[in-house]
């Protein structure tokens, strides 16, 4: 609680919230622009449900049998399998984070855990046959896992565009 006793310090602290609201609607604003077609949130567990809710959609739609890990340990994001083709398994990865020249970098690292202990899986770990990328403008990419040589991250710049799927 706070007591003003004199005009003028009501006055200054009028401006100083003013001025801290200003600024705090300005990074919210920032952040909108920032983030797309991600929850307006920090939180790194919504952004990857909403990847997960993109990939999904598009298999459906586009002729797969889609196949949900029962526990989140598992190698992979999910198992998907066409007519009578083989079933492949889908690690999915988001991204709104862009390099200088526009290209969207994803980080190809998988970390995780609670508050005892912090994992990190390094992709070449990683055992899916495609890599399913949802990007923070809504453009997808479906990679196969062995067009992806580095171990940390992607810059999706027009080498990969082959790969775009809408």
């Amino acid at each position: 609680c706070l007591v003003v006793k004199h005009e003028q310090d009501a006055k200054t602290l009028a401006a100083r919230s003013l001025f801290l609201r200003a600024a705090t609607l300005s990074r919210e604003q920032d952040w909108r622009t920032k983030m797309g077609i991600f929850p307006k949130s920090n939180n790194h567990s919504h952004q990857g449900n909403f990847g997960m809710a993109w990939a999904i959609k598009w298999f459906m739609t586009n002729g797969y049998t889609v196949f949900l890990p029962i526990t989140e340990q598992q190698d992979t994001d999910l198992v998907v399998v066409r007519s009578q083709g083989p079933a492949q398994k889908v690690q999915v990865k988001t991204t709104g984070r862009k390099e200088p020249s526009g290209s969207f970098i994803v980080q190809l690292r998988t970390s995780g855990g609670n508050r005892r202990e912090m994992r990190v899986k390094n992709f070449g770990e990683c055992r899916a046959d495609l890599v399913f990328v949802v990007t923070d403008d809504e453009t997808l990419y479906l990679i196969p896992r062995s067009e992806i040589t580095t171990q940390t991250a992607v810059t999706l710049g027009p080498v990969w565009n082959t790969w775009i799927v809408n």
